[in-house]
Parts: C-alpha cells; structure tokens; sequence
C-alpha cells in the first residue's frame, strides 16, 4: 500500500507501459485496446505488471541482439554486392568505348573506300572466292534449317517442316559430295556431323503428323499436309498412308472408349459419334475421287512436286539475306520428289478398305460401349445419352449444308451405302443396358414381393383382425376412406402389399417412359428451325425405331415376373395343406393356416385389378398421343405395338385359378369341421337329450280306421323348428362364410 501511495511508482508504470505499447505495436502493427493503461490495472495486479514488464523488456533485448547478428551476418554479403556493382559499372564504360570505336574505324573505312571508287559498285567473284561464297552461302542454309524445322514443328506445319528436312539433306549430301577435300569442311569437321543430328529430325516430324492423324480437330487441309509429310519423308504410297488413316482413326475410337479423363458415359458416347462421323468424312474428303477430279491427297502432293515448275521456291523466306544470292540455282528452286509415283485408290477398293474397317470397329466397339453402360444406372440416363448423340449428328459438318445430305453423300463416297452411326454402333447396346436395369429392377421387386408373400404364408402374426374377417373391416371406420365397391377382399395386408408393389413398379413405369415416350426429346423441335420443319428435315437417325421391341420385353419380364409370383403362392399353398392334412380339425393353427392361405388367395384376386402400373407394363406400355410425333419419321408416326398374344387373358385366368384353389381348400376343410360337429352330438347325446333339445312342440292329429271300421284318433307332439345344436351349426358357417367374403366368392 505504501508503493501504491508514491507518484515515482506511478511514473514508473506509466513508462513500462509504453514500452509494452510499443512493442505490442510494432508486432501488430496497430493498437489494442485491451492493452490500455487503466484496462491493465484493473485486470492485473502489481505482481503480474511487473512480470509483463520483465518479459517485455527480455524480448527488446532478444531482438536487438537478433539485428545485430544479421547485420554482422550480412555484412561482408553487402559489400561483395557493392564491389560487383563497381566492376559492372567498369566493364559497361569499357565495352560502350569499344563499340564507339568500332563505329569510328567503319566510318573511316567506308570512307576510304568511297575515295578509291568502290561506292556502289559490284565486284564479280571468280575462282576460289566465287566457289568459297557458294559453300558459304550453302552452309549457313544448312545451320539455319533446324532452327525453322523445330518452328515449323511447333506452329504443326508439318509440311513445311519435311519439305526444309528434304532440303537440308539434299544440301549436305550436295556438300558431301562436291566438296569431299575442301578446306572449309576440314577447317570446321562440325558439319561433317551436322547432317546426323538433321537426321534425328526425321523421326521427330513423322511422329507429330501420325499424332496428328488422330486429333480431330485438324481439318481436312491440315491431315491432308500431315499425311503428304509422310509420303515425302518415307516415300510409300497413298494406300500405305490410307491404311495407316484408318489405323490412327481406330486408335483414336479405342482412346476415346477407354479414356480415363472423362468421368460420363454421356460425354464418350458423344465422342465416339463424332469420332466415326469426322473419320468417314475425312476419308470421303481426302482420298475420294468426287465428280472425276482427283482427291485432296493427290491434289495436294501434285501441286508440292510441281512448286518448282510453278515459281514457288521453298527458300522464299530466304530471299531477303545478303547470302541468298551466292545459292546455287537447284537449292533456290528446290522441290521435292516421291520414290514411287503418287496413283489414286480405286474407289471399289477404298470402299472395301472402309468397310472392312467399320466392321472391325463394329465389333471391337460393341464390348466397348457395353461396359460403359454399365455405369449407366437408369433409363433416364440413357434417355440422355440419346439426346446428346441426337444432338450432334443433326448439327452439320460444313455451315451452309444440309446434314443427312451431307451425311448420304459422305457414305456413298467412303462406303458406297449409307449407314447410321446411331443404329451400327451405340443403339444395340444401349437398348440391351436398358433391358438389363429394367430386368434388374423387376428382379429386386420380385424378391421383394416374394419375400411378402412368405411372411404371409408363414407368420399369421402380420395379419390383422380384418384380414382374417372381411365383414367386419368392411363396416369398421379404417375402410371408410379406403373401401370401394369393386374391392370388396381388400383388407389391410392386401392394400399394402398392392400399394407397395405399385409404388415401386411405378418408379420403373417412369423410368422407361424417359426412353420411349421421350420426356424430354421435345428439346430436339428447338434446335430445328421453323423452315426445316415445313421442308420436310430429315433427322439423323429414327430415335424410337427399337421401343417396340423394348416393349415387348419389358412385358415379357413382367410376365415372368407374375409367373414367379403364381409359382411362389403354389409353393406356399402346398405347404400348408400338407399341414392342414396332418392337423386335427379341432386345432386353432388350422384355422390359422386357413386364414393365411384365404389372404393368398385374395392377394391372387385383387394383384391385377388394384396395380395400375402392373397392369400398363404388362400391356407394353402403349404410346401417349403426345406432341414428340414431330420429331419422329413418317415410319414411326403411325407406330403401334403389337404383342405376339396379350398375355392379360391367362395371366387373369392363373391368378383366378389360385383364388379358386384357395376357396376349395377352405371349403374342404369348413365341410370337414361342420360333420364332425354334427356327428359328435348325434354320438354324444342320449334320446332324451334329443327330446329336451327341441324347445318348440306341435301337436299332430292323426285319425286311423280300425278292423272294425270305427275311426280312432291319436295325439302326437312332434317338434316344429330344429334343434338349437343344428341353428347354432347353420349360424356358424353363415357367420364364416361373410367372414372369408362370401359376397364376392362366386
């Protein structure tokens, strides 16, 4: 209290506390609140601002000795920078003095020469100068030549490139060959060398045009250029590089089908359509005869060997150095020649090469597409994958022509018919994929169902009260909201079954409309113009030429599918009539099983009747009246489905058959119960006990003749009503018989 009471204590502090302040503000770079003077001291007590005192200066005096140790650190580093400055700066004075002394003694040497008349004029070279400029002139060619290569490389002028390769080996052979002993060549034994690291070159721009020959965003002009490089530097024949085409383009289809990069099965079937439709019209542009003229190929290796004849030199880029004019006169107008002279492909052999190639990629690509739809979880997905396919072959190669046109004519050319991209390569596995998730679907539903059926044939538990008394669910109030004249046998167990089994049928109902109603297909009107509409547009391919056939298995599953159904109700019919068989009539789990197999029986009854969707795929699922007729051919407009038989009729009689097979049981063993009822009382009661079972008397008169012709009248009480024992029967089976349904039994 005594410290606190002195203003030097104070004084003290408040100087502490700048220096915390200012440490705090350099580290942060700004000023914290909390640190204020008065926040402190009330948080604080004097003890623990002494403390932060202490820490705060131990961290000044540990970053002034870290500057210090930088500083020495660095020192000698600065100063050796310094001394680098310095000499550059020398060196720089140096070289700009040299330079303006080279300018000076041109200057001077131009003018001497101008004094002895040398100005503007040509001094004819003879002899050995003469022969020495040629060399010269040939061997700076020679050293310029990769250098343009590796460029030409780079911009994919792969053309340019082979015909400066060709150039570069018919200059060093020339040297070689005319200049074996010269003096130049021995004073640089480099370019004895040089020709074969040009060499190497070779491989390297044959590599890059067969690259090339796979990507498909080369037009026709750069393939065309690519496969002339090819001809050049190897020296084969059109059909050589043609069977080459078609090896890279197969190539290209595989690359595409088992690429890693692309995650959709979307995205590689539109890949692959446009990879088949470019490869067959590049062939039709490049190696086709069209109208009597000759192909782009031939066109194209015509007009590079004739460049030379024509005034186009391949050194044109040269022409502008000093040294271009001491060239000899062959290596200004150099052009290349073939080996073998370039003849067409006849077109009856192009066509046969073509189609040979689509058969193999037929084949090859059918496992190919195949195993990528297997990644394809829905129909709806598939649905997808067609309009995608549908969108790029309507869309056409060149802007200005009509699609199908071009496409007829692109086939006639390459293949000599036409064929559809849609139909040959992607349509017979996609259709058996959608086969295949309909078939899985349907199977899971099945043992879902089946397992149902089971429970009900095995666990009476599951059933309610009303399922087991039709008569009293049909007055109770959980029937009121449910309850419709035409499902009289519908109890709860049998509704939940049907709506269950609806539900999920439904969900594949829709599924497979995405495939052959096209939900969606209508987004193909919007990319066809108005004009095209009225002009009759022909669509790329018919986009529901297989939904009949799909169909027609969608409802021959479902038709499996019911039969499984029958068979597992057989199955569990069986097993509980041999329990009924080894049962005593008097047994409550006999009447357990009865009422186990009665709702069997019901289910077989109302299964049809009350599953819409059951009942539409069993039908095929016929075609809606919908507006996507547009968007089909003339063939598929008027489209109908026609089922070898309808299968309804015996499916109905099968499912009737059980529910009739269901009622006989029932009434055997009921007959049963009610004789052995009836017997046990004739057996068990006394004559008496006949007697006093009757409550109700009449009394008969009876008049008889005696022997004598008197007349003689009798009294007898007879009973008038049955007994209570045969009401109580009668009752009873009355009773069961509104129990089981006795109003819809027929």
């Amino acid at each position: 209290s005594d410290e606190l009471n002195g203003e030097g204590f104070y004084y003290a502090c408040e100087r502490n506390l700048d220096l915390i302040v200012v440490s705090m503000t350099s580290a942060t770079g700004r000023w914290d609140s909390e640190r204020d003077t008065d926040i402190l001291f009330t948080q604080h007590s004097i003890d623990e601002i002494r403390e932060i005192e202490r820490k705060t200066r131990e961290d000044v005096e540990n970053k002034k000795e870290e500057l210090r140790q930088m500083v020495g650190e660095r020192y000698r580093d600065l100063i050796s920078a310094a001394d680098s400055i310095v000499d550059i700066a020398h060196i720089s004075k140096e070289v700009c003095q040299l330079v303006k002394q080279l300018q000076d003694n041109c200057s001077d040497l131009r003018q001497v020469y101008q004094l002895k008349g040398f100005a503007g004029s040509h001094v004819p070279l003879e002899g050995s100068q003469l022969k020495a400029f040629l060399l010269s002139a040939q061997i700076r060619v020679l050293v310029d030549l990769p250098s343009k290569i590796w460029s030409c490389l780079e911009s994919k002028s792969c053309l340019k490139a082979a015909q400066y390769h060709l150039l570069a080996q018919y200059i060093a052979g020339r040297l070689q060959l005319e200049e074996p002993d010269s003096a130049v060549l021995t004073a640089l034994p480099v370019l004895s060398n040089h020709w074969a690291s040009l060499s190497n070159i070779q491989g390297s721009i044959i590599q890059v045009c067969r690259d090339a020959l796979t990507d498909g965003s080369l037009g026709e002009k750069g393939l065309t250029d690519n496969l002339c490089a090819i001809l050049l530097l190897e020296g084969g024949s059109i059909r050589q590089v043609f069977n080459e085409f078609l090896i890279a383009r197969k190539s290209a289809i595989q690359d595409i089908l088992h690429s890693a990069t692309v995650a959709s099965t979307r995205v590689h079937m539109v890949h692959l359509a446009t990879c088949i439709r470019a490869s067959l019209h590049l062939i039709a542009s490049i190696f086709s005869q069209q109208d009597g003229e000759h192909s782009l190929l031939f066109q194209t290796l015509d007009r590079i060997i004739q460049s030379q004849s024509q005034g186009e030199p391949l050194l044109s880029e040269f022409t502008a150095r000093s040294y271009f004019k001491h060239l000899p006169s062959d290596i200004k107008k150099f052009g290349p020649n073939l080996r073998i002279t370039p003849t067409e492909i006849p077109q009856e052999t192009l066509h046969s090469l073509c189609n040979e190639w689509i058969n193999n990629i037929t084949d090859d690509e059918h496992r190919s597409v195949a195993q990528l739809l297997q990644h394809v979880p829905t129909v709806k997905a598939l649905s997808s994958i067609r309009l995608s396919v549908f969108d790029v072959l309507k869309e056409p190669l060149k802007e200005g022509s009509v699609p199908q046109d071009e496409w007829e004519n692109t086939c006639q050319l390459a293949l000599g018919h036409k064929i559809s991209i849609w139909t040959q390569f992607i349509e017979p596995a996609l259709y058996q994929r959608a086969e295949e998730i309909v078939g899985g679907n349907i199977e899971n539903i099945s043992s879902h169902a089946t397992a149902a059926i089971t429970e009900i044939a095995e666990d009476g538990g599951l059933l309610s009260r009303f399922d087991c008394n039709i008569i009293s669910y049909m007055w109770s109030p959980e029937a009121s909201s449910s309850y419709h004249g035409e499902s009289k046998t519908m109890t709860p167990a049998i509704m939940r079954f049907c709506i269950d089994l609806n539900e999920k049928l439904h969900t594949i109902l829709e599924d497979i409309q995405h495939l052959l109603l096209e939900k969606d297909h209508t987004k193909l009107a919007s990319h066809i113009s108005k004009k095209r509409m009225e002009s009759q547009y022909k669509f790329p391919f018919d986009a529901h030429a297989k939904d009949n056939d799909l169909r027609r298995r969608v409802a021959s599953l479902m038709e499996g599918f019911i039969n499984h159904m029958v068979a597992k109700v057989d199955v569990c019919l069986t097993n509980i009539r041999r329990k009924l068989d080894s049962l005593d009539q008097s047994n409550d789990e006999g009447s357990c099983l009865i009422n186990r197999i009665l709702v069997l029986g019901r289910l077989c009854n109302d299964m049809i009747k009350h599953t819409p969707s059951l009942h539409t795929l069993l039908l095929g699922i016929p075609m809606e009246n919908r507006s996507l007729h547009r968007l089909q051919s003339s063939v598929v407009k008027n489209r109908d489905i026609n089922l070898k038989e309808d299968p309804l009729p015996y499916i109905n009689k099968s499912l009737w058959d059980r529910f009739l097979e269901v009622h006989r049981i029932w009434i055997g063993w009921t007959k049963t119960i009610v004789i052995n009822h009836l017997i046990q009382c004739l057996k068990g009661t006394s004559d008496s006990g006949y007697l006093y079972s009757s409550s109700v008397w009449e009394c008969v008169c009876i008049k008889e003749e005696t022997e004598d012709g008197n007349l003689m009248e009798s009294n007898i009480q007879v009973p008038s009503q049955v007994s209570s024992f045969i009401a109580w029967l009668m009752y009873t089976l009355c009773r069961e018989i509104g129990r089981i349904g006795g109003h819809w039994v027929p």
